[in-house]
């Protein structure tokens, strides 16, 4: 190793933090410390074994060398360049000088030259874990000698003594901080969940298997004008209305039978006063990293104004049909008698304009009443040309009424959103009302939009439809929200068994190679049964961090359940011997204990099995839970073996099977 290590700064893989040696050193306290029994016994024996005067363990600050341990030496700290270990650093070997007045580096060293005329001098470079050089282990003499290759095995010992102890302190330092930063996490996560179920600007209730209110937000409490104390330990379905009470039970048992992650409707519930509300509802099932059910979680969105919304807009369309209707009747009359005489023709046009005085007007008042919703309303004839379109329009596309009426739809609209409505919008020239609960006007904004698409008929033809929008964006984010949560192990934040299934299933129709890894640890009950499930959790949380950090981005770990993981490997990674180099990694992984509240140390090991499948091998792709059986198969032969190991099945040489029940 190059002399120059010794000053260039590292990275600390455990903090995160660039660091330099002195730091590290001034961390583990070896630096301007006083002496320690642990280093001050390995100079005695070194003195002892060589029969030498002097024996030092020091290591380097910048210009400074510090005797961490002395035997024979009053001095503390002494300038570098007076020091006879800079040429220790620059090799890992071991550096005698029988005669130091016979070497050209050291013959003119005042303490050769002048008392305590030294003669005699053999190192040993002292390095970091990441292998920075820090110090030495050096020994003097003020005699001309040579060691001899018992002396020589006993120095490293003592060199590696102390290599140990500085590797020691190492360890537990990163253990510290990781266990730190750990518990900030921990404390960080559990003060936000709070925060947002409290200040949530929708209704959160928490309801328990037997069916009782355990906790509600205030929002929710507002919702139903109660306070949020007298919802406690409240039966659920007392707040709804009987008609809802069996949709409800029937939902809640597909639930726990696995049938439903979680379902959404729209139903209304009896406030306190016995009033109905409209709200829209998400309900999904919690459950713990074992699978077993927890608690119901209730979301639940005021939507009054909306439904009120709704109510309004079809009474105003259906008085916008009648008014049109008989605004046309009466233009027709106002032409039929323009051709039967001329004589009253200044009477008709008088009647006609006070006729068009009364559309404006009514077309004025219905725009004012639009304008002031919060829902995008427009009327597109069947040549797809803008007639009519409320302010809100103004809001999405940045420009005003007047600039759309008239204009082509396509001219409005970019071409990708274009192409996207125009089978809704012939559906509705068809004569259909239909819905699309997913259109993106503007793909900067994120907001989704669910259209209405309303025909309007004249004398039984189609001569345009009706738009009716409003903003679903934080519904849409919340269904996205759940199904994450249900894909997620609660413990770890890994893939759970689900996710795995669904991901690994979906890369067999995808990929043309895959290795599967199916990990168990060895004597993990031991842990929960003698140290507790709280201990073993911390330990399955930094097994997770561990296989993450041995695995790259595009590949997968899940867990499935208890102590049993599972790491997919996709398409470029699946080579000859890729799965078996990185089950050899993993295992090596373990080979540091598990520090856990900086006292607890525990040495687990891992046993793995793998299954690699091949497209070319089969004429048909395997099952997800047959390559995982295969790989299960595979982790048991591992453990047989002695544990602390890894096993391959070569599904080239077996039959796939179709589906297996994992044990």
């Amino acid at each position: 190793m190059d002399r120059r290590s010794a000053s260039v700064p590292g990275h600390d893989v455990a903090s995160g933090v660039t660091r330099s040696p002195a730091a590290l050193l001034r961390r583990l306290g070896m630096l301007d410390a006083p002496a320690e029994e642990s280093f001050d016994r390995i100079t005695r024996l070194a003195a002892r074994l060589l029969d030498v005067p002097i024996a030092v363990i020091s290591v380097f600050d910048g210009e400074r060398q510090w005797l961490k341990s002395r035997v024979g030496v009053t001095v503390q700290e002494m300038p570098r360049h007076l020091s006879f270990c800079n040429d220790t650093l620059r090799d890992d070997a071991l550096t005698v000088v029988s005669d130091l007045r016979a070497d050209p580096r050291f013959q003119n060293h005042p303490a050769v030259v002048d008392a305590p005329f030294l003669r005699f001098y053999a190192g040993l470079p002292l390095r970091s874990l990441k292998g920075w050089a820090l110090g030495t282990l050096c020994v003097t003499d003020t005699r001309v000698r040579t060691l001899d290759a018992a002396q020589i095995a006993a120095f490293e010992d003592l060199c590696a003594m102390a290599q140990n102890e500085i590797s020691q302190r190492e360890i537990a330092a990163r253990q510290r901080r990781v266990h730190r930063a750990d518990l900030r996490a921990l404390e960080e996560s559990k003060a936000v969940f709070q925060a947002a179920f409290q200040e949530a600007a929708i209704g959160f209730v928490i309801i328990d298997l037997q069916g009782r209110c355990v906790q509600v937000n205030s929002r929710f409490a507002a919702l139903l004008d109660y306070e949020k104390s007298a919802l406690s330990q409240l039966p659920y379905q007392d707040l709804l209305f009987s008609e809802d009470c069996i949709g409800v039970q029937r939902d809640a048992t597909r639930m726990l039978n696995g049938e439903l992650a979680f379902y959404s409707s729209e139903r209304q519930y009896r406030r306190r006063d016995g009033q109905p509300v409209w709200a829209n509802v998400t309900v999904a099932l919690a459950r713990t990293a074992e699978g077993q059910p927890l608690h119901y979680v209730a979301v639940a969105e005021d939507i009054s104004a909306r439904k009120a919304a709704d109510a309004n807009l079809a009474e105003l369309q259906h008085e916008l049909e009648a008014r049109v209707l008989l605004r046309t009747a009466e233009l027709r009359g106002v032409n039929l008698r323009l051709a039967n005489a001329l004589e009253e023709r200044d009477r008709t046009i008088a009647e006609r304009d006070r006729a068009e005085a009364a559309l404006r007007a009514s077309r004025e008042t219905l725009q004012t009443i639009t304008d002031n919703l919060p829902v995008l309303i427009a009327y597109i004839d069947a040549d797809l040309r803008y007639r009519f379109t409320n302010a809100t329009y103004g809001h999405v596309f940045g420009d005003h009424a007047e600039s759309r009426t008239g204009r082509h739809v396509s001219d409005v609209l970019t071409p990708g959103t274009m192409a996207a409505l125009l089978p809704w919008f012939r559906r509705a020239l068809a004569g259909e009302r239909v819905t699309n609960d997913d259109v993106v006007y503007d793909a900067t904004s994120q907001r989704i939009w669910s259209a209405t698409y309303i025909p309007h008929f004249t004398a039984g033809r189609v001569d345009g439809f009706y738009v009716v929008s409003h903003d679903v964006t934080e519904r849409k984010r919340l269904e996205t929200s759940l199904r994450e949560q249900a894909l997620q192990d609660a413990l770890t934040g890994l893939p759970n068994r689900r996710a795995l299934g669904l991901q690994l299933t979906q890369a067999l129709t995808q990929e043309a190679a895959l290795a599967v890894l199916f990990l168990d640890l060895d004597e993990f009950k031991q842990i929960n049964d003698h140290a507790g499930h709280e201990v073993g959790d911390s330990v399955l949380k930094e097994v997770a961090h561990r296989l993450r950090m041995a695995v790259d981005d595009q590949d997968m770990v899940a867990r499935l359940a208890g102590d049993e993981f599972v790491v997919v490997l996709r398409g470029s990674h699946c080579m000859p011997g890729d799965a078996e180099r990185l089950a050899g990694d993993i295992v090596a992984a373990f080979g540091l204990p598990i520090a856990i509240s900086g006292a607890l140390h525990f040495k687990l090991g891992i046993s793995i099995g793998i299954a690699s499948y091949h497209a070319q091998w089969h004429a048909s792709a395997p099952s997800a839970n047959g390559l995982l059986a295969i790989a299960d198969r595979a982790m048991y032969v591992a453990k047989a073996q002695g544990k602390n190991t890894y096993h391959a099945i070569d599904t080239h040489a077996i039959p796939l099977p179709d589906s297996h029940a994992m044990h």
